[in-house]
Order: structure tokens, then C-alpha cells, then sequence
């Protein structure tokens, strides 16, 4: 029997009314915790993402059209310095400078062939020089791909981000100062002969200046407008330079400066603030993390080069006492770096006019006032921060010249600075004085650009300096044209076979070193069956007459420059020539008795010694290298190494194994003499050939020769 009370359809009505109103009341208090959550949520992202109002196409065309009928004369200017730019610096770019391809340039561009070879690279290529980041490897590669494997390419690689560098220096001027300091920074950039020496030049310090260009650019507009995409895209800009240059370091300190300083002044929107440079590190770090990475990983070769030139890691400054001294050593440092600037640069010439110096003077005077805004702030510090590389890093004229290369954009941006603000300035605005301004400005960029044009052109691209390969680089492209498939044997005191430029100029040319340098053992003797090329540079030129006479058969031939100087001289000794005359074994009774007997021995004494004192010269500078300075015997004249606990060139013995003797012996009576002071050297060695002859050797060193030859080998030289 059912007992279930039936309900009236008025009590259902009522109690389905009352689970519909307590169900109503759950979901309405959820609805509301979630409106809360959302509405804080996106409270927070407003803070930080503003509504985005995408413009209209048409109203965005209008506007630009009309900003260019506004500014048509700033347009012309633009366009005039960016091209004078980039003619400078590709004008006749495979000849200029002489001398043909650099060593670097070569190690460059065999790289970039080897990523065209699906060689990957890595982030950091430790086969570069001392180990270099590879991403301007990358671009070479890229370049040499679209415009076919040639010098002009290869150097053009870096000419295109130099010229890029011009027209990032005008908008990052104009982002900070205005049109005319634009005008006038960028146009000294253009003019630069500090900037337009290394633009020319295909390795990668150039890349310094373009990188941190277009990291500044992206930073001070990123801080002017404060708009939430730019943050991201920023942090992954500045990180870029870190594949480009080791220096870059530099800057990035120098931007970390001004962004903690703008992140203390934004008081009244700091949580903003702080989300927003969050976000730009983040893109930073995701962006450098294969570098970052590596950099963990390989400390000991990403390190290598920096600890090596280190001034802190130099002899002088282990032997200072106190603070005081080893302070003394870093302002010594500083004051060479200076003296490169102001007075005697690349080829005794100062990098920088003698107008640009008294701008940028006063232009740092002016900046330092408007040192709170963040542009300012950033051009003054990276100033101040940049040199140091090269101030820590020390070596010679041109290693710190391009450790140091990044300051050239705000050396220009503060030497523009006193002209625009004379521009500007209300107490000039009458027109006779506006005229005049305006002509001073134009006559000190003028001035600065004669110079500087002059400097790169008619001195340094046509000097010695850049002639450093120039003798191998003839020798290579010999060998390169070479017919068949000979066997070449290299004679050079300097260069070995296996040097980048002939790899990359002669890449299909077999050979061995034979000087008695780079391992090797000095012999004449013909020992392949098959074509050989006897190739002599430098100081054995005239041994190729010793192996025309022992190997009669044979074809001589040297290139004579257009200073009637001689390149090289090659001996073509085809495998059908009488070669069965042999010479003995060096260092052995019979090689000694062969110098000692017959016509012309005296002269093949004199060049064994003139070889050693070569080899000598080499080690000096390796050792000097390494230290800091030569061995010091305080300018006494000593034995080379007979008394080891006294004579200051035994310490040689930690270049090379074994000290050259000279071919008589009896070292104490006609051996090598050595003398230093720490900064310079001379060594000597008996003359045989010529009796009374005295080469390359100072005024007491003749005097105290009386009838005896002597040959000197002094650095510098004087």
C-alpha cells in the first residue's frame, strides 16, 4: 500500500521554487568570486597593456606624406649623409687598403665557407684569433652567398653594417636631441676616420658601433614612450650584440645603469615599471641563452683571450707594490689610450681632428648638465665606459684603437651637441648671428671630414701598415696559379705554409715549412718525387741562389713591387732535373764541415745568423706578449744565455725549447748578444761576409765592433 503523500500542485509549485532560489544563490556567489578574480586580472594587465587602437592605413599615409613636405630639407640631408657614408666606405673596397686580404679577413671568410658547408658554427667560434662570437660569421656567410666569394664581398660584409650604423646614429640622435644635432652627430660618424679605418676592414670590432646603435635606439624611444610591445622587442635587440663582439659587454652594462635609474625614478607608477622591465629581461635572457649557455660551459675558452691582455694579469702590475702603483698602472693605460686620440694615432696622426676634440670638450661639459635624461644619461656613460676595454686591455696602437671602437657614435653625438645647441639658442635666433652660427657648424663638419678623408686615404690606406700580408698574399696567389700539382717547400721566418691566407688563396696547394721555424728543420733538399716550388720570403730571399746552384735545372722567378723592393723569389724545379746532389743532414759533421769549406761559406754563415736573429726577434715579441714586456738587462749588453743565472735572455728558454747557436759556436766569443730595457731590444751577431760591414746596428755597437762585422736587429727600430 502506497503511503506516499501525494503534494498539491500549490505546495510543488512552492518547494520547487525554493530549490530553484537556493541554487540561483550558489551560482550567483560563484559568478561573483570569478567577476572578482577577472576583474583583477585584468586590472593588472591594463596596468601594464594598454587598450590598443590600431591607427587607420589612410590616416597613417596622410600623416607621413605630410611630415614629408614638412621636413623635405631634413629628408635631402638624411639621404646626402647616408650615401656620402656608404661611397667612403666602399669606394674601390678591393684595393683599399693595399696590400690584399688580411689574415683576419681570410680566417672570416674560411669560416663563412665552412657554414655554407653546413659546418655549424655555434654561438662562439674559439678558432677565430683567440675566440671570437660567430654571428658576424653568420652575415659574412649570408653576403658571400648572395654576391659570390671576392674580397669586395668579403669586406663589404662589414662596410654594410658600418654604413647601417650611420643612419642608426641619426635617428637615435634625433630620438635624444633633436634634427640638428642629428644632422651634425651623424654626419661626423660619416666623416669618422677612427670609424671609417675599421669599416673597411672585414672583421668584426665595426660590429660594436651598429649593435649598440640600434640597442640605444631601441632603448631610449622604449623609455620615452613607455609602450607595452616595445619592451620585449627591446630586451631581444639588446641581446643580439652579445653574437656579434666580445666588447659588447660594455654596453650592456652601461644600459643597465640607465634603466635601474629610470626603473628609482618611476615613483608614482612603479609596479608598471617593474612588470615592464621583467618582461624586456625575460626576451633578453630567452634571446642570449645559446651565448649564455656556452659561456657556462666554456668559461675557461670564452675567457681565454680577455684573462691573456688583461692588464691585471701583466708582469708591471704583479711587480707593483700597493694600491698606489698598481693604480699608476691603469692610469699609465689610460693616459696611452688618450695620447692615441689627441696626438698620435694610426700613423702618428691623432684619431680624432683637432676640431672634434675641442667639440666633444665641450659637449661633454653640456651633456653632464641633462645628465637626468634617460638618452643623455645613456650617450655620457657608454663615453665614459666604452674606452675602458681598451684601457684594461692594453697592446698596441691598433688593438686598442679597435677594442675601443664602440665610442666613436657618441664621440660624435657630444662634439654635435655644442654646435645644435648654438643652433637653438634664443641669443643667436637674429639672423646676421643664425647665419653665422650656422656657417661655423658647417665649416668645423667640413674641416673634421677633409682630415679625416685625408688621414684614411692618402696616408693609412696606401701606408706600410697595411701591407703587413702584402708578401703573402703574392706568394699564395704564385702557388694558386701554379700548373699541375706540385710539392711546394716554404722558406719565411715570419709566415708558415699553413697560414690562413694561403689556406684561403691557394686552398688545393701542398706543402711543409723548411725554414727552421714552426717545428720544422731548415733543409734544401729535394726529397718528393714530384714538381717542386721552392718559395722564399723575407730574410732567405737571396737562399734561393744556394739551391739554383746545388739543383741546376730548375726555373727562377720573383715578383719585384712598385717600390722595386722583392716579394718573393720561387725556384720551379721540375722532378726530371739532376737532384741526386744532396746536402747533408743539419747539425751534422758533414753540415758543419760544409759551412766551414768552399766558396761562399762566409755568406751561408751569415745567414743561418741573419735566420736566428729573426727567430729571436719573434720570440722576443711572443714572450713580450705573454708578459707584457722583453727580458730586462737594464740596456747592458749581455750574452744571449751562456750564464744561465745571470744573462736576462735565458728566460727565451720558455718560447723556445732550444736557444739558436751560431754556426761556429763559442758562444761566449761570437755568439748573439742581447740587450733590453723592458720596452725595447737590440740583438747582435757577428758579420762574416763582408768584413767590417755593420747593418742595422746603433753608433757604440760600431765603435766597439773596430774591424769586425756585425748585424744588429733592433725593436723598434730606429
Amino acid at each position: 500500500m502506497d503511503n506516499s503523500r501525494r503534494l498539491s500542485p500549490e505546495v510543488q509549485k512552492r518547494f520547487t521554487k525554493a530549490d530553484s532560489s537556493r541554487q540561483q544563490g550558489e551560482n550567483a556567489g560563484v559568478t561573483r568570486a570569478f567577476s572578482r578574480w577577472r576583474r583583477g586580472l585584468m586590472a593588472a594587465v591594463r596596468v601594464w597593456l594598454p587598450p590598443i587602437r590600431p591607427p587607420s592605413a589612410r590616416a597613417a599615409v596622410r600623416r607621413l606624406l605630410n611630415w614629408g613636405r614638412e621636413n623635405q630639407d631634413e629628408i635631402i640631408a638624411f639621404v646626402t649623409i647616408v650615401s656620402v657614408g656608404a661611397f667612403l666606405r666602399l669606394y674601390h673596397l678591393d684595393s683599399i687598403p693595399s696590400g690584399g686580404i688580411h689574415g683576419d679577413e681570410a680566417l672570416g671568410a674560411l669560416r663563412a665557407h665552412a657554414i655554407l658547408d653546413r659546418e655549424w658554427a655555434g654561438p662562439f667560434d674559439p678558432y677565430h684569433a683567440f675566440g671570437a662570437p660567430a654571428g658576424w660569421e653568420f652575415w659574412m656567410a649570408g653576403v658571400i652567398w648572395l654576391f659570390g666569394d671576392s674580397l669586395f664581398a668579403i669586406r663589404m660584409s662589414m662596410a654594410l653594417l658600418a654604413i647601417a650604423a650611420i643612419p642608426l646614429a641619426y635617428f637615435l640622435f634625433r630620438a635624444i636631441d633633436g634634427k640638428a644635432t642629428a644632422i651634425i652627430g651623424s654626419s661626423l660618424l660619416a666623416f669618422s676616420g677612427w670609424h671609417l679605418l675599421f669599416s673597411r676592414q672585414a672583421w668584426p670590432p665595426v660590429t660594436m658601433t651598429t649593435t649598440a646603435l640600434l640597442s640605444g635606439l631601441f632603448l631610449v624611444l622604449t623609455l620615452r614612450s613607455q609602450k607595452w610591445w616595445l619592451f620585449p622587442l627591446t630586451g631581444f635587440v639588446m641581446a643580439l650584440g652579445l653574437y656579434m663582439y666580445n666588447g659588447y659587454f660594455y654596453f650592456l652594462f652601461g644600459a643597465s645603469v640607465v634603466l635601474a635609474g629610470w626603473l628609482v625614478g618611476q615613483r608614482a607608477a612603479f609596479a608598471r615599471a617593474v612588470l615592464s622591465l621583467a618582461v624586456l629581461s625575460a626576451a633578453f635572457f630567452l634571446t642570449a641563452l645559446p651565448m649564455l649557455t656556452y659561456i657556462r660551459e666554456h668559461q675557461d675558452t670564452y675567457f681565454r683571450y680577455p684573462r691573456s691582455t688583461s692588464i691585471f694579469n701583466s708582469a708591471r702590475y704583479d711587480g707593483a707594490s700597493g694600491f698606489m702603483e698598481r693604480a699608476d698602472v691603469v692610469l699609465d693605460s689610460g693616459r696611452d689610450f688618450v695620447r692615441l686620440l689627441v696626438f698620435d694615432g694610426a700613423r702618428d696622426i691623432p684619431m680624432l681632428a683637432v676640431a672634434t676634440s675641442v667639440l666633444l670638450g665641450l659637449g661633454f661639459l653640456y651633456a653632464v648638465r641633462r645628465w637626468r635624461e634617460p638618452g643623455m644619461a645613456l650617450c655620457l656613460i657608454l663615453f665614459l665606459l666604452i674606452p675602458w676595454a681598451a684601457i684594461l686591455n692594453p697592446g698596441g696602437a691598433s688593438i686598442m684603437l679597435r677594442r675601443a671602437i664602440g665610442v666613436t657614435p657618441f664621440i660624435a653625438f657630444l662634439a654635435a651637441l655644442p654646435l645644435s645647441a648654438a643652433l637653438r639658442s634664443k641669443y643667436l635666433a637674429a639672423p646676421p648671428l643664425k647665419a653665422l652660427v650656422l656657417a661655423a657648424a658647417v665649416a668645423a663638419v667640413a674641416s673634421v671630414g677633409v682630415t679625416n678623408v685625408n688621414f684614411y686615404f692618402r696616408g693609412y690606406a696606401a701606408s706600410f701598415d697595411t701591407r703587413t700580408n702584402y708578401e703573402m698574399v703574392h706568394a699564395s696567389n704564385f702557388l694558386a696559379d701554379l700548373p699541375g700539382d706540385p710539392y711546394v717547400y716554404f722558406y719565411s721566418t715570419r709566415w708558415t705554409f699553413d697560414y690562413v691566407i694561403r689556406q684561403y688563396l691557394a686552398p688545393d696547394v701542398e706543402g711543409e715549412n723548411r725554414s727552421g721555424n714552426w717545428g720544422s728543420d731548415f733543409d734544401l733538399t729535394p726529397r718528393h718525387d714530384r714538381d717542386i716550388v721552392y718559395m722564399f720570403l723575407g730574410s732567405l730571399l737571396d737562399t734561393s741562389a744556394d739551391v739554383e746552384r746545388l739543383y741546376p735545372g730548375g726555373q727562377a722567378s720573383e715578383f719585384v713591387d712598385e717600390h722595386e723592393t722583392v716579394v718573393y723569389r720561387a725556384y720551379e724545379l721540375p722532378r726530371t732535373a739532376d737532384v741526386s746532389r744532396e746536402l747533408p743532414e743539419p747539425g751534422s759533421p758533414e753540415a758543419i764541415e760544409s759551412l766551414t769549406e768552399g766558396e761562399g761559406s762566409n755568406e751561408a754563415r751569415d745567414e743561418v745568423r741573419r735566420l736566428h736573429l729573426e727567430q729571436l726577434r719573434q720570440a722576443l715579441e711572443d714572450y713580450a706578449e705573454q708578459t707584457g714586456s722583453y727580458p730586462d738587462t737594464n740596456n747592458q749588453l749581455q750574452t744571449l744565455c751562456v750564464f744561465r743565472e745571470l744573462d736576462a735572455g735565458c728566460a727565451l728558454t720558455t718560447i723556445l725549447s732550444e736557444l739558436p747557436a751560431d754556426p761556429l759556436g763559442s758562444p761566449g766569443s761570437n755568439g748573439y748578444w742581447y740587450s733590453s730595457d723592458g720596452s725595447s731590444f737590440l740583438l747582435v751577431a757577428q758579420q762574416e761576409s763582408i768584413e767590417g760591414e755593420v747593418i742595422g746596428c746603433p753608433d757604440y755597437i760600431v765603435q766597439s765592433a773596430g774591424g769586425a762585422g756585425r748585424y744588429c736587429v733592433q725593436v723598434p727600430k730606429p
